[in-house]
């Protein structure tokens, strides 16, 4: 083998330890974390939400819809993720 066939066979090598190192019980207990933290985060955002519109704060409800919607596609992302380490694929 030369050098170029090494340092492709190397490359391969590296990448494949990658895309297997993510799929551990460990990256799954971190997805389901997430997800738990991700969902406290949506609950918080939507009493916000309540709160500032009762009380006629319209900028900050507009401020804490933007953060709803992160933290959902956010808690969205975790749980394909975790879906995708289940089914191997």
């Amino acid at each position: 083998m030369n050098l170029n066939q090494v340092g492709r066979v190397v490359l391969v090598l590296g990448m494949t330890a990658g895309a297997f190192a993510q799929d551990g019980p460990a990256d799954r207990a971190k997805d389901r974390r997430d997800i738990r933290h991700d969902q406290r985060d949506v609950n918080h955002d939507k009493r916000d939400i309540r709160n500032d519109v009762k009380n006629g704060q319209y900028k900050d409800a507009q401020k804490d819809i933007r953060d709803l919607r992160h933290d959902r596609r956010d808690r969205n992302h975790d749980v394909r993720d975790l879906h995708h380490d289940r089914r191997g694929k």
